[in-house]
């Protein structure tokens, strides 16, 4: 299979742990697994540029916007080996009413994370307040690169609130769409990370599988950092990886946070199963 899979989720729900995995699995050469060489990071500004014969450093974020659908295409139309391509962005509409990403030869691995875990996560990952990052959180105007800065490699990404964020993806009709949870892919690794195999298109075979799955446990993304420090930290963090534990919240966030983030994001959090009919929180 070629094309794009573009492997989406929330910051802090378990990409860069699929992008390892994915590593790991196309990874066929002698050499051990570079951390830093995971083959499917952001698009980038260079990319843009140099698809259309012009520097873009100039331009606004929303007319970077207005060239990406096109180039997507022309990505997923003449690179002959699948594109595995990151994205924290929402599914989202140009005001042309283009989708960001287009249908064509594109599938999307959505990664959906408890927002109680996502919070305490995120504000270590932001070196931020737990309270800020709750703010942040239920804010449709967050993202990353989201003023024009010529000298930032990255285009932007618009996160929207966590709620309006996984929704986006939930409801999106266009083009495949395969919504695995965190806590499946910790609690059912063999199961989940096959059923994300196929959908991807990589190997199904069981024992290639069960390999990749060792390699890019939690644990060895940490010797990995400490062996060579990882490109996709942010420089005030001590590092990148640190536990991922289920239900790590019930000893970081107090019960008012927890309050305040079922309360922004209830519905949503019902529909993913991490709050029960009757508000009993799962997980």
């Amino acid at each position: 299979m070629s094309g794009i899979v573009w492997i989406s989720s929330y910051p802090k729900s378990g990409n860069t742990w699929f992008r390892a995995f994915v590593a790991n699995m196309t990874n066929t050469g002698a050499k051990e697994f570079d951390i830093n060489n995971l083959g499917s990071g952001w698009m980038i500004k260079e990319l843009v540029s140099s698809h259309y014969g012009y520097d873009v450093a100039d331009l606004t974020a929303e007319e970077l916007d207005n060239l990406l659908p096109d180039l997507y295409e022309q990505i997923a139309r003449v690179e002959k080996n699948t594109q595995y391509i990151k994205t924290h962005d929402a599914y989202l509409t140009l005001p042309d009413g283009r989708p960001l990403i287009p249908n064509f030869r594109s599938r999307v691995l959505h990664i959906v994370r408890n927002p109680l875990d996502v919070a305490v996560s995120f504000a270590h990952h932001r070196g931020s307040s737990i309270d800020s990052t709750i703010e942040v959180m239920n804010n449709n105007n967050i993202g990353l690169n989201l003023e024009t800065d010529r000298y930032s490699p990255q285009l932007r990404q618009r996160f929207l609130s966590w709620s309006a964020h996984v929704a986006s993806w939930l409801d999106v009709k266009a083009l495949p769409v395969l919504v695995i949870r965190y806590e499946d892919m910790q609690l059912r690794p063999l199961e989940i990370f096959s059923l994300a195999a196929r959908f991807v298109g990589l190997s199904d075979d069981q024992r290639a599988i069960e390999n990749a799955i060792r390699l890019s446990d939690f644990k060895e993304l940490r010797k990995h950092e400490q062996a060579a420090a990882f490109h996709e930290k942010p420089e005030a963090l001590s590092n990148f990886f640190r536990e991922g534990r289920i239900g790590g919240w019930r000893n970081a966030l107090t019960s008012k946070q927890v309050s305040q983030i079922v309360n922004d994001h209830q519905i949503v959090m019902r529909h993913c199963g991490y709050l029960s009919v009757d508000n009993k929180l799962i997980y």
